[in-house]
């Protein structure tokens, strides 16, 4: 029983620390300045981005409108 505890405490600690390693780089996100028309299909959206210097993208779609985000990892941490 002592073991199984032990162990489960390891895993929750090796899980911890690779979360905490991976918050320190932080995604930011703005409305893309070339993509025009509705966002329909996540892979054009992320092509237009990547014209844009950004690392990525994504169709954000809400009940009226649909437009594409151009993502990239910007820092962060402060620690």
């Amino acid at each position: 029983m002592a073991a199984k505890v032990g162990a489960a405490a390891a895993l929750l600690l090796l899980l911890l620390t690779i979360t905490l390693a991976g918050a320190e780089a932080k995604l930011c996100e703005e409305r893309s300045q070339k993509f025009r028309g509705p966002c329909k299909f996540n892979t054009n959206c992320v092509a237009v981005c990547v014209t844009e210097g950004y690392t990525g993208g994504y169709c954000h779609k809400t009940v009226f409108h649909s437009h594409c985000m151009c993502t990239k990892e910007c820092g962060g941490g402060g620690g």
